[in-house]
C-alpha cells in the first residue's frame, strides 16, 4: 500500500482520535484478542488508542479463534474491536446461551473486510437479541484500522458511522 509509518505519526492519529473517547468512570474494559498481524492498524487502534483514553486494555493474542466466545464472556468487555471473522466466530458460538445478556458490550464495529446488508442486519438483531446497546458499524478500505474508527464514541453510539466505501 505504501504506507510508510513513524512514530509521530501514530501518536498524531491517536492525538486527533482521543477527545471522541475521554476517560469514563467507572473504567471501561477494552478486549483485544486474536490479534491480526497488520502492524499499524492494530497497533494504533487495537492497542495505544484504549491506553491513551484510559482504557483498561486486555492483551489476549494467543487466543484460539474457535475459543473467542468463552474469552469474550469470560472478560465481558464494554469495547472490542472486531474483524468480521471474530464478529461471526460470536454469532455462530453454541456456547452463549440464547438468554445471555451483553449488555456490557457498548460498541461493536468491524474492519478489514466487508460486509454485505444481511451480514451487518444479521450482526445488529444478534446484538438487539442478547441486549447489548451497540450499534454495529463497519468500515471499508482501513484495513483492521476500521474496527478502531468504528468505535470512538461507545457511550453516545454513532448510527450509520460507516467510514470508507467498497469498490
Amino acid at each position: 500500500k505504501l504506507v510508510v509509518p513513524s512514530a509521530e505519526g501514530m501518536v498524531g492519529i491517536i492525538y486527533q482520535v482521543a477527545v471522541s473517547m475521554p476517560p469514563a468512570d467507572p473504567q471501561l474494559t477494552w478486549l483485544s484478542a486474536i490479534c491480526p498481524p497488520a502492524l499499524v492498524a492494530i497497533t494504533n487502534c487495537w492497542i495505544l488508542f484504549p491506553l491513551a483514553t484510559g482504557k483498561l486494555l486486555i492483551l489476549d493474542p494467543f487466543c484460539a479463534l474457535e475459543d473467542f466466545d468463552l474469552e469474550f464472556m469470560r472478560y465481558r468487555p464494554n469495547l472490542c474491536p472486531f474483524i468480521p471473522l471474530l464478529f461471526q466466530a460470536l454469532m455462530d458460538s453454541k456456547r452463549i446461551p440464547e438468554d445471555y445478556s451483553m449488555e456490557f458490550l457498548l460498541q461493536a464495529g468491524v474492519g478489514a473486510d466487508p460486509m454485505n446488508n444481511k451480514q451487518i442486519r444479521r450482526a445488529q438483531e444478534f446484538l438487539a437479541k442478547h441486549k447489548s446497546p451497540a450499534i454495529f458499524n463497519v468500515a471499508y478500505g482501513q484495513s483492521e484500522g476500521g474496527s478502531g474508527f468504528t468505535s470512538p464514541c461507545p457511550l453516545f453510539p454513532v448510527t450509520d458511522g460507516c467510514c470508507g466505501i467498497p469498490m
